[in-house]
């Protein structure tokens, strides 16, 4: 299987339907992408995928959409920048992602990841403070090409940082 998207359908899976979910996936070592949209995943579901995409080093897109995983949860997410070297693109779209979150993000991209090319952020909690960081990665991160930080509550200070 090449990709997988669970989309609210039937209903969400929440942790206990995740954990079923996560035990098949590991199983299949060959997944490219997965999706995961509207499941009501908490940090306790952020921290079973984050740990499967430590694990799977073919996994190459990995996205959550609506879902509450908060800076506990993205903070997991980030910890998986350092150790798979398979990921190109993180999507990480209205999932409570804050300033502290991003600053555990931009560590990793700055520190240890040269795989990731997309980062999508957007329609989170993101302010100035947590752009000011991310701004530092590029000097030193020149894999990265593509993010996006929409609907964030940025000001114009904030932009200002990152194209600087």
């Amino acid at each position: 299987r090449e990709a997988l998207l669970l989309d609210e359908f039937p209903s969400p899976l929440g942790v206990n339907g995740l954990t079923d979910v996560v035990a098949a996936l590991k199983e299949d070592k060959s997944l490219l992408a997965l999706e995961i949209a509207k499941n009501n995943v908490d940090a306790t579901g952020a921290k079973l995928l984050a740990e499967y995409i430590i694990e799977n080093h073919s996994l190459q897109h990995f996205a959550m959409q609506n879902n509450l995983i908060g800076q506990e949860g993205t903070d997991l997410f980030a910890l998986t920048l350092r150790t798979n070297k398979s990921l190109v693109s993180l999507s990480l779209v209205n999932c409570g992602v804050n300033d502290v979150a991003l600053v555990s993000i931009a560590t990793q991209l700055e520190k240890s990841n040269r795989t990731l090319l997309r980062l999508d952020l957007s329609s989170n909690l993101i302010g100035d403070a947590g752009v000011k960081k991310l701004a530092k990665v590029f000097p030193t991160n020149n894999i990265l090409s593509s993010v996006n930080l929409s609907k964030n509550k940025i000001t114009a200070a904030g932009g200002d940082e990152i194209l600087a």
